[in-house]
């Protein structure tokens, strides 16, 4: 006769080893700047004068038509001291203005390879 407590159950494969129960994770994903994914972008909006805008369009005002890879690349054009000036203009600017490929490119053409990483493009430059 077989002991029960023997027999292997065969609808939890891990009811021999000694693994723990799944447990609920509480995860907070979230951008440091408060970014939030592209899906959000219809639905987290402000109340301005009784009409409802997203918060792109009220941080950038006119600006906001433009697309965000075309205002990359006009803050590309700019100058250290333009973008870290736009940078202190709203929440929005100051997320493209930080934008770290911008800061990359400064980098390289700054020190030409010479440079000692800091954590982040924009980092490394100022520093």
């Amino acid at each position: 006769m077989i002991n029960s407590s023997n027999k292997r159950n065969l609808t939890d494969p891990d009811s021999e080893l000694d693994v723990p129960k799944k447990q609920k994770i509480k995860s907070s994903f979230q951008h440091p700047l408060g970014i939030k994914p592209w899906g959000n972008y219809y639905v987290d909006s402000i109340i301005n004068n009784n009409f409802q805008i997203s918060c792109r369009e009220s941080s950038l005002g006119t600006l906001a038509r433009l697309t965000d890879d075309l205002i990359l690349e006009i803050l590309g054009l700019l100058s250290v001291r333009d973008l870290l000036a736009i940078s202190a203009t709203s929440k929005v600017c100051y997320c493209f203005a930080t934008f770290d490929e911008l800061w990359k490119q400064l980098v390289i053409r700054k020190y030409n390879g010479d440079w000692w990483w800091q954590g982040t493009w924009r980092l490394t430059f100022l520093k």
